[in-house]
């Protein structure tokens, strides 16, 4: 009677976990799950995680595992055995930073490499288990979304692990030349259950959770994985599938009430149902219904009234005993109380079942997998919910057995493996990490701040320069650190770090660009600062040198967000930038049109029209024609002085490149136009996330390269080899045996380790990028007979031609691009000579003579203004 009762009120209150059709809700869990494959912004979070399974464990090979989650922090190292046994060493448990109190970013990350400290003489993999809201990226670095409440870490929010530990080693003096391969908690449940069942027949894995919250793992089709863009890829990998997000769940008056107590009403509906975190919110609500439709006691009701919410455990207390001293038992006035209790409690599990297997089935019903009984689906389930529960497991069990295996046909097998965290962070780390063949920045070992300070220094001492001098302009004289919070597109806020640095404005207003890249650093805007100084003075315009940096993949952001972004970033700066004060411009990965938001975004908070305050805007926005080319044909202007110097012509000469974007592009555009014979080309591959060299010995064809190359100089290899060229390791642009080299990209590439590669037929280098030699690389090349023409005189055209694009945005009178160009050349020239001739007279080198020129200018104007 008892039974029939409480389920006439569950109905009252749509509550009957038996009105939830299994059919019909994995069918809707599919579409979810289709969703969510097919675009960034779904309804039910599908996360790419680009860990792959299948491939061959290693053993006797051991790797650090980290496990970051709740509220502990554990490291450990970990071996396989030759027979796959799971060997731990050096166990470490620590306190989560920040669960007692908040804890700064690089607080967090040197606690995390106090930890590793010992460990590291072990190994150089790492593989890192974050149970917290995080972005896999292609590199299998994690980009930190959010924290639960119990962690406070607001400045480690849009950070990247992997690129964080490798700062907080360098800054430990530790090697910071570790592979890092992050990876969330369910991925590593699903690697960790298969891991225990090596020699097992298995048709495929999923990874399930079910605790305080929920989250699911299974392995997908990359082909089929349509937001990233791969139809034609033949190869599985790990998606980490946010179930507890799953949106279109029937919802009880009940649910309805607690979703909209708690502080994220309207999402991770699913979970609020399904998860431990949620029951004793939930049966507590359910237990104010049953009271007022009188199914309980007067006596029951009495104490309820008095009674405050349940803890999750309380129920499982009442479970195990119904008679005893805990809260539940003791509201019971009779048998009767208690009976109706376990039959409320026996529906709530039943539903939270029957959700859980909608989950699991919809999953193994999209994959296809576990058709067949002998090679089922191995869950590897964890959490304390799933596990000690006393009512769930069992019906999830029940569940599975009637519709998942005998009405859909498909099999399972639940898994449970222990240290599931460490040994799936292990088995990533050994099997899906992945080797940065050429970085996308300077390597982690090489500070572009120091060499930038080492080489002033070399000319200070030249110079001879007080000590107050040498110390005012080591360093910038101005910097300024601050964060941009934005609104995504799907409503989550992400927090990036982000500089503007002044290093001198003493002969002009500050000159520098502004760079999007994800491993931007504050020392490498520094460095960048300086060098724009230095450049502005080699070629005698009135401006000093700023820098400025946004920590961010720009590639990774919507159109709208790259908007956000650039407004926040000028919101942060506008009463220190301007037309009379610091200029900024584009850098790497910034363009015209992100020049022309920040314009707007400065003139709608002064209220004036002031296109000089920013350079790099489109043309007819204000921007100069020949500014596109004006870097690249800058350098080709000068290479042509310097080979006139050596009885050479262009034409004859063959070169390498590093890099393709607009610089190089220009740069080899015009090496061509005037005869030379341009062999190789390197560029980073957007998609495989390593760089390439295309070659052709007989020439490239420069305007076929730029049409298969997309806007941030990526060259398409696939569509380059059709077309006949050679695809070569990316460091191989330095081994070509050509005149010239070129390095267009990045700092710190030709260094003392790779300088025996540069072929001996070699004559030049010339610097495009900003600090592509190491300084202890300069004496080894000139040892060699190699002549250097230094970065900050070669790749000039590009502030000489903003400040004809300054002067232009602040008269309003406008140049066509012959008279740009026209002015561009005899600018450069003309500091090439002055340059050469203070070499061969004082028997420089080129780059101490440009030093010395550009040096002596700054220093004299910050004298004469009477700062020093």
């Amino acid at each position: 009677m008892s039974k029939q009762v409480v389920r006439k009120f569950l109905e009252s209150r749509e509550l009957n976990a038996d009105r939830i059709d299994l059919d019909r809700e994995v069918d809707k869990f599919i579409a979810n799950m289709l969703s969510g494959l097919a675009t960034e912004q779904p309804a039910m979070n599908m996360i790419p995680t680009y860990i792959q399974v299948g491939r061959p464990i290693p053993v006797n090979e051991t790797v650090i595992v980290m496990d970051a989650g709740g509220t502990n922090f554990r490291v450990a190292t970990l071996t396989f055995a030759d027979n796959y046994e799971v060997q731990i060493e050096g166990f470490q448990r620590s306190e989560m930073p920040g669960t007692s109190g908040a804890v700064t970013r690089e607080a967090f990350f040197d606690h995390l490499v106090d930890a590793l400290r010992p460990l590291l003489p072990k190994s150089r993999r790492i593989g890192l288990c974050w149970s917290y809201a995080a972005q896999i990226t292609p590199e299998r670095d994690g980009l930190v979304l959010n924290f639960s409440k119990e962690v406070e870490l607001p400045e480690v929010v849009g950070q990247l692990l992997g690129v964080n530990i490798r700062a907080a080693l360098d800054r430990a003096g530790l090697p910071s030349d570790v592979e890092i391969t992050v990876l969330n908690d369910t991925v590593a449940a699903l690697l960790g259950g298969m891991s225990q069942t090596q020699g097992r027949d298995f048709s495929s894995y999923i990874g399930f959770i079910l605790g305080t919250g929920t989250n699911t793992a299974y392995t997908e089709r990359i082909a089929e994985i349509g937001k990233l863009g791969r139809p034609n890829d033949e190869g599985r990998m790990i998606i980490n599938m946010e179930s507890g997000t799953y949106p279109d769940i029937q919802l009880s008056i009940v649910d309805e009430a607690i979703d909209q107590a708690t502080q994220t009403p309207g999402t991770y509906r699913f979970e609020k149902v399904i998860s431990g975190r949620y029951q004793g919110m939930q049966l507590w609500h359910t237990l104010q219904h049953a009271v007022a439709d009188g199914l309980f006691s007067p006596a029951f009701a009495a104490s309820f009234a008095k009674t405050k919410e349940f803890e999750s455990y309380e129920l499982d207390q009442f479970l195990f005993r119904p008679r005893g001293d805990n809260r539940l038992a003791m509201l019971c006035d009779n048998e009767t109380d208690r009976l109706r209790l376990f039959w409320v409690l026996d529906n709530l599990f039943e539903r939270a079942a029957r959700l859980a297997t909608i989950n699991l089935a919809g999953v193994m019903k999209h994959m296809d997998e576990g058709t067949n009984p002998v090679y089922p689906v191995g869950i590897s389930a964890e959490g304390t919910t799933f596990y000690k529960a006393k009512l769930l497991k069992p019906k999830i069990d029940q569940l599975m057995k009637t519709y998942t295996n005998d009405r859909l046909g498909l099999y399972h097998e639940f898994i449970r493996a222990e240290n599931s965290n460490l040994i799936g962070a292990a088995i990533a780390a050994l099997t899906n990490y992945r080797r940065r063949r050429t970085p996308i920045m300077a390597k982690t070992d090489y500070n572009p701040f120091q060499a930038a300070q080492q080489q002033f220094s070399e000319v200070a001492d030249r110079l001879e320069l007080g000590a107050a001098m040498r110390d005012y302009l080591s360093a910038p004289k101005q910097e300024i650190h601050f964060a941009i919070p934005l609104t995504m597109d799907d409503g989550t806020t992400r927090v990036f770090r982000a500089f503007r640095m002044i290093h001198n404005d003493a002969r002009g207003p500050a000159k520098g660009g502004i760079r999007f890249h994800p491993e931007e650093t504050a020392d490498t805007v520094r460095a960048l600062s300086m060098w724009m100084t230095w450049k502005c003075a080699v070629v005698n315009i009135p401006l000093g040198g700023g820098k400025g940096g946004i920590v961010c993949d720009v590639r990774t952001l919507s159109p709208t967000e790259q908007e956000r972004l650039c407004r926040g970033y000028v919101r942060g700066l506008y009463t220190r930038v301007g037309p009379n004060v610091d200029v900024p411009a584009p850098d790497m990965m910034s363009n015209a049109q992100h020049m022309i938001w920040m314009l707007d975004e400065y003139e709608a908070l002064t209220g004036q029209h002031q296109p000089g305050m920013i350079t790099g805007k489109p043309v007819g926005m204000g921007g100069s024609e020949g500014r596109t080319e004006s870097t690249g044909y800058g350098v080709i202007y000068v290479l042509s002085e310097l080979l006139g110097t050596m009885g050479l012509e262009v034409a004859g000469t063959t070169a390498s490149i590093q890099g393709f974007g607009k610089v190089a592009q220009y740069a080899a555009e015009k090496y061509a136009a005037m005869g030379g014979l341009v062999v190789a080309v390197s560029s980073w591959n957007v998609s495989d996330r390593c760089s390439y060299t295309v070659r052709r010995v007989t020439g490239c064809d420069i305007q076929e390269l730029v049409g298969m190359t997309d806007s941030y100089g990526s060259i398409d290899t696939k569509k380059a080899a059709a077309a006949g060229y050679e695809i070569l390791p990316g460091d191989d642009w330095i081994s070509q045996d050509v005149d010239i080299l070129i390095p267009a990209a990045l700092e710190n590439q030709i260094t003392v380790e790779n300088v025996a590669r540069i072929s001996d037929r070699v004559q030049v280098v010339c610097e495009a990028a900003n600090g592509p030699t190491s300084p202890a690389a300069d004496p080894l090349l000139a040892a060699r007979g190699i002549t250097v023409v230094p970065d900050f005189l070669v790749n000039a055209g590009g502030v000489s031609c903003s400040y004809f694009e300054q002067v232009q945005s602040n008269t309003n009178h406008f140049w066509t691009k012959d008279e740009v160009l026209g002015k561009l050349e005899p600018l450069m020239t003309s500091a090439f000579r002055h340059v050469y001739e203070l070499a061969r007279e004082r028997g420089l080198s080129l780059r101490e003579a440009a030093y010395v020129i550009a040096v002596e200018r700054v220093a004299n104007a910050v004298h004469m203004r009477g700062w020093i």
